[in-house]
């Protein structure tokens, strides 16, 4: 698990697999209880998302991008 921060809210965390695949998610605001090198489980909580005015319907909905990334990539 890796993080990086960028205020107000966490840029994204980074959690790689055991078999060197990452998932980054961007737009998280709160990562209560997870630290860099935390090993974490299939379920577990790593943060809530981001929410942004949505400029098409004017509301304030949740927000998140997701990444996967095979083993090697820079």
């Amino acid at each position: 698990l890796s993080l990086h921060d960028a205020l107000p809210i966490l840029a994204y965390i980074d959690i790689k697999d055991d078999e060197g695949y990452v998932t980054r998610y961007h737009h998280i605001t709160s990562r209560d209880g997870i630290e860099v090198g935390n090993t974490i489980s299939a379920g577990s909580v790593i943060g809530f998302s981001a929410k942004y005015i949505n400029k098409r319907t004017g509301r304030n909905e949740p927000h998140i991008h997701v990444e996967v990334h095979r083993p090697g990539w820079t």
